[in-house]
């Protein structure tokens, strides 16, 4: 029996992972509370055109989250395209993303994000964040 599983980039054979590697892979972290973790992952092209994209992911083992939703705002001398989140429900262990993509960004990406959902034990929640790209 072979096995077709690859090593992840980012790690070593002892199991030590990159920082830089795994960190960018990952995203930056954005976000966590009552069971929802969210972190972006920010690319960029040689034009200058930002592709961010927001990953939501449900920690809990037994409690679903649902009509999860994205806002997002840029400075005014940005342009946002938000585009749809890939699932609203969110079960347990599940996770969800959505794509932003920036122009006129010079220097570290920032964000005012509203993210809201609805909890089964707090109820609907509607948080906002100021996130900046990490240097």
């Amino acid at each position: 029996i072979t096995s077709s599983a690859q090593t992840p980039v980012g790690l070593d054979l002892m199991g030590n992972s990159s920082p830089q590697a795994s960190q960018a892979e990952l995203g930056h972290p954005c976000y966590s509370a009552n069971d929802l973790s969210v972190t972006i992952q920010v690319q960029r092209n040689a034009e200058g055109l930002i592709q961010a994209v927001a990953r939501f992911q449900n920690t809990s083992a037994s409690t679903s989250v649902s009509h999860v939703g994205l806002q997002a705002a840029v400075p005014k001398s940005q342009k946002l395209q938000l585009l749809n989140i890939s699932s609203s429900e969110l079960y347990p262990g599940a996770d969800a993303t959505q794509m932003m993509r920036i122009s006129g960004c010079k220097g570290p990406l920032r964000l005012r994000l509203r993210i809201g959902y609805d909890h089964p034990s707090v109820g609907k929640v509607l948080d906002q964040v100021n996130w900046t790209e990490p240097s």
